[in-house]
């Protein structure tokens, strides 16, 4: 059987570089109205609120706070 949809609005597949602190940078891996998907190379378990940085121009950037829903470790990596 298939899944119902539960998003309220179109998710878009993007790759954007952010930074969730100066060792630790990632990419979004799509955006929406009501979130995003990120991966960094570092777990964080849900229900964790991260800063994100989105660079922009130098020196502008746009900064948004974010709740993790889910994530899972990554074994291949760090």
């Amino acid at each position: 059987m298939a899944s119902l949809e539960r998003r309220r609005s179109i998710r878009i597949d993007v790759e954007i570089l952010i930074n969730y602190d100066k060792e630790t940078p990632g990419r979004t891996k799509n955006i929406c109205e009501q979130g995003c998907c990120v991966e960094i190379n570092r777990y964080f378990p849900p229900g964790t609120y991260l800063k994100i940085k989105f660079p922009l121009q130098e020196p502008d950037e746009i900064m948004a706070i974010g709740n993790v829903m889910w994530s899972h470790k990554n074994e291949s990596k760090n």
